[in-house]
């Protein structure tokens, strides 16, 4: 079986060279709600249709069937890192399970960089962007299963000039989610004022990203911005990420990215940002 992308994004599944089913879709990554059937002659299956009951992470715990009844035709249960048992007869054959990623029967979950083993509880090859991640370059979701998922194994990259934010994939390719700002007047976006206190934009080097939480002034989803060793921050200090502000200048040098992206950043256990000319 193959698979139909838009960006990182599965959109459809393709066997024997025909497309046999299409997903649908939400605003987040991996966020599948039902996947459609396709028969030979290019029509939807209904018989086969199944809309999808997932929990927080986006793991599928039921399949329903797509008609008036919706009734449960089979059901999910995970251990904390993600082992998966079936409940009930899966006669429609449906591989997206734990986090809506696919169960292939190889035990393993593809997150687009590298390969995930839910027994071993860890990754099977070594972060792509080394110890920038953290010592331990298996570890998934920084040890933490129930509240994050990690649908790119990477971390975050963020420039100061054009305020693109970023994944990179383990061949160093950049898939853009979004931008943003960072500084205020001349210094908006100008990493020739990095240095400059409450104008230019926080400087280059790598951030460890905290918590996402409410602030009266920021918005929800605000994140502290913690440098690693090594980052020089040329005297400046308490760097976030947070939302903007009607006036559309709410930098003074953290990073203002829109509630989306926040959101995908606050829900991912990619907890690095790099911050790049």
């Amino acid at each position: 079986m193959q698979y139909l992308y838009e960006g990182a994004q599965a959109l459809g599944e393709i066997r024997d060279g025909k497309l046999s089913h299409r997903l649908l879709t939400g605003l987040s990554l991996d966020e599948t709600i039902a996947r459609i059937a396709i028969n030979a002659d290019g029509n939807k299956d209904a018989a086969n249709n199944r809309l999808y009951l997932t929990d927080a992470l986006n793991s599928v715990i039921a399949q329903l069937a797509d008609d008036d009844n919706a009734n449960i035709q089979n059901s999910y249960g995970y251990s904390p890192y993600g082992q998966s048992q079936t409940v009930g007869p899966d006669s429609a054959n449906n591989p997206n399970q734990y986090t809506s990623r696919e169960n292939d029967n190889t035990e393993l979950y593809y997150y687009r960089a590298r390969y995930y083993d839910p027994v071993l509880k860890r990754f099977v090859s070594s972060d792509p962007i080394g110890l920038a991640g953290g010592l331990n370059t298996y570890q998934y979701v920084g040890g933490n299963p129930l509240s994050y998922v990690d649908p790119r194994g990477l971390d975050w990259v963020y420039s100061q000039s054009t305020g693109q934010t970023t994944h990179v994939d383990s061949n160093g390719n950049s898939a853009n989610v979004g931008t943003g700002y960072a500084g205020t007047s001349n210094g908006r976006n100008n990493p020739a004022m990095q240095n400059v206190s409450n104008v230019g934009p926080l400087p280059r080097g790598t951030y460890d990203i905290g918590a996402g939480h409410y602030s009266s002034n920021t918005g929800p989803n605000t994140m502290n911005l913690t440098p690693k060793p090594g980052t020089d921050t040329l005297g400046r200090d308490l760097f976030r990420i947070h939302g903007n502000n009607a006036a559309n200048d709410a930098s003074h040098g953290c990073v203002i990215l829109g509630p989306n992206i926040r959101n995908q950043i606050n829900n991912s256990a990619d907890r690095v940002l790099r911050v790049v000319p």
